[in-house]
Formats: structure tokens, C-alpha cells, sequence
């Protein structure tokens, strides 16, 4: 869809809220729903959250040599993936998407892996050590190979960290945020390890190392250019790309020379042989998909589309955290009387049960209930058109007529358009107040939203999934900070306290301190806090699959259930 302003007019939009609110179906022009895949904003460490209190004080009784190499004898295992948008490069460093993300976790490896539940587990170091509050040192496996051959060395580790972390380093990555800290690098090549050094104490380095951060082949990544490794991948883990064609087809099979993760081999895992993801934008049509047998895992499902999916259905809980962003250095977003005014017009509690079947958890701040640091005390703002009117009356723009524009990428998630469309309408019962929906395109909306702010559109809904399950490294740096590369705002309060959490020396002083920013965060309302989003997966029966709570996905956890039918 081209990016223009939505064809829903203001009258029409109050038609569909007064329809909202009384729980009738609706079908405005310009205005169809449940699409979308949710190929939206990802924290820069993505991977599964867990929920266990993030420590370094674990250290893996890993061995140090390879696992045993893949077996083949299960027979052919071909299954297909939809999702509502695909990857966007082969580069896993050059990038920030969910769908990437997946595609690469089954050709890619890391220095550690976060399980489904919360546990920090050794995948290519074979353990690790806190050496003080700035060095961390990992032993890397040896008998570890690339598929194009090469052998892991801590050099590669090195050189891959160096790539994400240090933007004068080849590259800029969009995953930089979380790994900038590392700033020192020492190989003791007798002992196959590498020490990483920080500027500063981080308490979370080993948690985010565990949820990003692939591990390149150094002479493969230099030996290309950048347009090459968008297009080619070498990675350590058990599949290799066979086809790829940018955010619509991602196809890979089995390396059977596979060096063999332990971790994953003992649990006679990967058992899919081959697969394909591809891109569907449209969620009535993925759903229709699963239904028709022609996808085996089907993702981003709109709630309009669960009872005709009856028993291929599973619904969970994820850490996506949804808002509308408002610019708060420019009018009338400078006014926090306007920002609080407009996060009591929205009516949560209607949007839930419309949208979500009331599954979603309602958000007074950016951080999940089930993360270190999120604050139990800050209640979502409740819905008072009478408050929201009143402090509209005392802001600087009690007599002005509001005119806005607000931002929406369409076919990134599911029922964006239309959630975009109903808070509008909510906004408008505000009377000075009028905002235009502009439908934009994902890949275009995206591109300004990893940009400075004066780039960046004044008003605009996204979502942000995918992170290390703690306070300050999943949300606040990268989304509240002043340098954060989500950011829209620069709140000098907010950006030293989050400072202040980053510098603590233990996880329980580094909560209480992004508490506090929570709730300063809450208070100033930068953004309309809307929910944590549910999420639902249909699986055929071909397939069995737990789904990580940060929305992640794992090829190599796929298990086959044919014999169980």
C-alpha cells in the first residue's frame, strides 16, 4: 500500500468508535482490518526474555568440544512457515526485524542461548566466567565450523562483536545499543577464550549476549562486500539458505555436517529437514492459509480469525509492548496536559476486548509485568473523557483546533489499521481535536523510525518486542534514553536515571533505578501507553511447537508430530 492519508473520514471514524463501543462489527471504507503480520520495531538484543531475574553468576558445566554430528535418519521433514512480512537480508548484524531475527536463528549462532525458560544455556561458548565488574570471559568451543568450512576461533568472536558494537567498525548496526559497552578484547589463544571488557560495569552483558549478537566468520565477512552479505549467509548453525528473496521468501535445509549444539542434539532436535518462510501480509489470508493445509505454522493471527481456526489455535502471552509515540519537543506534544489528556481519551478496556478477546495486558508503562524492573505500583491511565477534557481546558492549547496526523504502518500487525482507526476516533471525542490516519507502508515507516527525531513524524503507532526480559537493556535505553535510537524525546530527568541504572553493580540496585524511571516515564506520558500484546500461532498437526514469550522463533525446536496422530 502506498503511504497517503487514510480515506476514513472524521464522521465516518466516530461511526466506527460508537460501533466499537456498543461490540458491533465494523466495515468502513478505507478501512480494513485484521491485516498484518507484525514485522515491526525490535529491541536491539533480540531472543527469548525468559522470566527469571537476569544474573551472571551462572557458569555453564558445558563441554568444550563440538557435539556429535546431526543424524538424517528421520526421514524427510519439510515444513511452511507464514508470516505477515519476511526477512530483509541475510547480514545478521545490518538489521533490526523480528522476521530477520528468525530467519537467522536457524543459520546463526551465538555465545549463549536463553531457553524457554529464562535459563542462560551454552551454545558456541562452552562456559563463562565473571572475572569483575568489567571483564567477562567466555571459552569457545572447539571443532566448531562455518558452513563454508571455517573453524570458530575467539578471533571471529571478537570481530563480531566489534561489528555490532562499535559503529566506526564496518557497519552501523541497528543492534549496537545493547553491546556499545564493550569496549576491550583479550585472546588467550591456549585456552581457546576471549575476555570481554566494558567501559562501564554491566550487570546484564552475559543475558544479552545470550539473546543476540550472531557470531560471523571473519575472513567470510571480509572477503565480501556489503551488498554480498545481504544476499549470502555462513553461519555455524543447522541449516543452511537455499533461496532468498528480500521480505517475501526465506528457504533453508538441514546441514548435515552440522557440528552438533549438545544442547539441542540431546533433545533430538533439529528434526525439520527443510523449510520455507513466507510472507503473507494480509492476516485473513494466513488464517485461510493454516486452514487449507498449506502452511504447517502460521503467526500474527488477528482475533477475528480465532474461531474458524478452532483447534489449530494456540494463544500466549508476549512481551510486544504497543503504543502510540508522541514528539514532545514539538506543539502540541510539548504540553503534558495535552499527552495525559489524550492517554485518558483512549478506552483501553473496549480496544482490549474488541481486538484481543480482552487477552491483552493493559500498559501504564513500557515495561512488561514479568521483567526485572517493571514498576507493580503504575495502574494504566483509565478511560475519563471528562478528565481528558479537562486537562485539555488547562493545557496551551485549550483554544486551539488540534489538527494531527498519525502514523500507522499497515500490514505490520495484526489489526493495526483498525486499532489506529478506533483511537483516532477516541481522540476526536476530545472537541478541539482532529487527527488524519496516514497508512504507510512497513519498510518506509521503519526506515525513519531508527533515525534522528527531527526525521522521525511528530505522531505515530508502533510496537517494540524482543529483548533481554530486563528493564533498562529491553525498552528504556533504546526507546526513553536521549541517544536511544527509538527515542522521540529528550528528557533529561529520564536520560539520568536510565544512565544511573546502566552504571549500577547489581541487578537489584539496577531495578529499583528503572523503576523510578518507569515511573517519571508514566507521569510525563511521551507515549500513549496502550498494551503488551497477546499473540496467537496456529500449528497444523503435522507440528508441535511452544512459542517464547518475546515472540521468537526457533526452526530447530520445531517438532515433527506425525507419529502422534
Amino acid at each position: 500500500m502506498e503511504d497517503g492519508n487514510s480515506e476514513v473520514s472524521r464522521s465516518d471514524r466516530r461511526t466506527m468508535l460508537k460501533a466499537l463501543l456498543s461490540g458491533a462489527a465494523v466495515t468502513v471504507a478505507g478501512c480494513s482490518g485484521n491485516q498484518g503480520g507484525e514485522s515491526t520495531e525490535t529491541d536491539a538484543s533480540d531472543g527469548n526474555s525468559g522470566i527469571e531475574q537476569p544474573t551472571d553468576a551462572d557458569v555453564s558445566d558445558g563441554t568444550d568440544m563440538a557435539g556429535t554430528t546431526v543424524s538424517t535418519d528421520t526421514g524427510e521433514f519439510a515444513i511452511t512457515f507464514t508470516q505477515g512480512a519476511g526477512a530483509v537480508t541475510l547480514d545478521p548484524h545490518n538489521h533490526s526485524t523480528p522476521e530477520t531475527y528468525d530467519a537467522h536463528a536457524a543459520v546463526y549462532e551465538q555465545l549463549l542461548f536463553v531457553d524457554g525458560g529464562g535459563d542462560i544455556q551454552p551454545m558456541l561458548a562452552s562456559d563463562w566466567e565473571r572475572l569483575d565488574p568489567l571483564r567477562v570471559k567466555f571459552t569457545i568451543r572447539e571443532g566448531v565450523t562455518f558452513h563454508n568450512g571455517d573453524e570458530l576461533t575467539p578471533e571471529d568472536v571478537r570481530y563480531s562483536v566489534k561489528r555490532v558494537a562499535d559503529d566506526d567498525f564496518g557497519i552501523v548496526s541497528p543492534q549496537s545499543t545493547s553491546y556499545r559497552n564493550i569496549t576491550g578484547f583479550e585472546i588467550n589463544e591456549d585456552e581457546n577464550s576471549i575476555i570481554l571488557e566494558t567501559e562501564a560495569p554491566d550487570v546484564l552483558l552475559v543475558r544479552k549476549l545470550a539473546n543476540g549478537l550472531p557470531i560471523v566468520s571473519k575472513n567470510f565477512v571480509e572477503s565480501n562486500s556489503e551488498q554480498e552479505l545481504a544476499t549470502t549467509a555462513n553461519g555455524t548453525g543447522p541449516f543452511t539458505v537455499t533461496e532468498f528473496e528480500e521480505d517475501n521468501i526465506f528457504v533453508a535445509e538441514r546441514f548435515d555436517d552440522y557440528w552438533g549444539w549438545p544442547w539441542l542434539t540431546e533433545q533430538g532436535f533439529p528434526q525439520v529437514t527443510e523449510f520455507t518462510m513466507e510472507a503473507v501480509p494480509e492476516s485473513s489470508t494466513r488464517a485461510s492459509r493454516a486452514l487449507a493445509g498449506e502452511s504447517d505454522i502460521t503467526n500474527r493471527i488477528a482475533a477475528a480469525d480465532y474461531d474458524r481456526l478452532g483447534d489449530l489455535l494456540e494463544l500466549y502471552q508476549t512481551d510486544r509492548y504497543e503504543y502510540m509515540k508522541m514528539k514532545a519537543g514539538v506543539e502540541p506534544f510539548d504540553s503534558v496536559e495535552v499527552r495525559k489528556a489524550f492517554n485518558y481519551a483512549v478506552d483501553l478496556e473496549t480496544l482490549n476486548e474488541t481486538f484481543f478477546d480482552g487477552q491483552a495486558l493493559l500498559a501504564g508503562q513500557p515495561i512488561p509485568p514479568f521483567w526485572v524492573g517493571h514498576n507493580e505500583e503504575i495502574e494504566p491511565y483509565p478511560f475519563d473523557l471528562d478528565q481528558a477534557q479537562e486537562l485539555m481546558s488547562q493545557s496551551p492549547y485549550a483554544s486551539d483546533e488540534i489538527e494531527l496526523e498519525l502514523h500507522t504502518a499497515v500490514g505490520a500487525l495484526a489489526s493495526d489499521l483498525d486499532i489506529t482507526q478506533a483511537v483516532a476516533g477516541m481522540l476526536e471525542e476530545i472537541p478541539n481535536v482532529q487527527v488524519d490516519v496516514v497508512e504507510r507502508d512497513f519498510a518506509s515507516l521503519f526506515s525513519t523510525l531508527r533515525g534522528p527525531i527531527d526525521g522521525k513524524p511528530d505522531f505515530y503507532r508502533s510496537s517494540t518486542g524482543g529483548s533481554p526480559g530486563e528493564a533498562i537493556a529491553g525498552k528504556l535505553e533504546r526507546m526513553f534514553h536521549a541517544e536511544g535510537s527509538g527515542t522521540l524525546w529528550e528528557d533529561e530527568e529520564t536520560t539520568q536515571l536510565i544512565d544511573e541504572a546502566k552504571e549500577a553493580t547489581t541487578i537489584e540496585e539496577r531495578a529499583e533505578i528503572s523503576k523510578e524511571a518507569a515511573q517519571v516515564i508514566h507521569d510525563k506520558a511521551p507515549d500513549i501507553f496502550l498494551w503488551w500484546r497477546p499473540s496467537a500461532i496456529a500449528l497444523s498437526d503435522r507440528v508441535a511447537y511452544e512459542p517464547f514469550t518475546d515472540e521468537s522463533f526457533y526452526m530447530q525446536l520445531v517438532e515433527d508430530a506425525r507419529g502422534d496422530n
